[in-house]
């Protein structure tokens, strides 16, 4: 067997070393991703914003409102028993990945807007 490590470039020609296996999180967690790409159809549809349907990101004081979604969601299911949201019949993890992704997101595109105020005369498109 070979070591992943060590497999790539000088046992192929192909230099993976080094890269993410995306593979890995579609293979060991595909249903949880499907439901967490499901929530994320089920947002796109009731907000539609065409053509990236990313309305979450318009959503006002976003970081606070989807942190207070996201405990939510995970008070429904570790406190309350309930597996599946209301609404969208959807797994309350997959809408708390949701959840913690927009949040990821926010504070990584604020942190980008606070370093490009932070250095004047630099622009960056965000």
């Amino acid at each position: 067997m070979t070591d992943w490590k060590t497999a790539g470039a000088n046992s192929d020609g192909k230099a993976d070393d080094g890269k993410v296996r995306m593979s890995l999180l579609m293979v060991q967690f595909g249903e949880i991703l499907k439901q967490t790409a499901g929530v994320l159809t089920f947002g796109a549809e009731k907000y539609p914003k065409p053509p990236m349907d990313d309305s979450w990101r318009d959503v006002p004081d976003g970081e606070r409102r989807y942190t207070d979604a996201l405990y939510r969601h995970l008070h429904a299911y570790f406190v309350e028993g309930e597996e599946l949201d209301e609404e969208s019949g959807l797994h309350h993890f997959a809408h708390a990945m949701c959840n913690l992704m927009f949040i990821y997101e926010i504070r990584k595109q604020n942190e980008i807007a606070n370093a490009v105020k932070a250095s004047p005369g630099h622009s960056v498109r965000i």
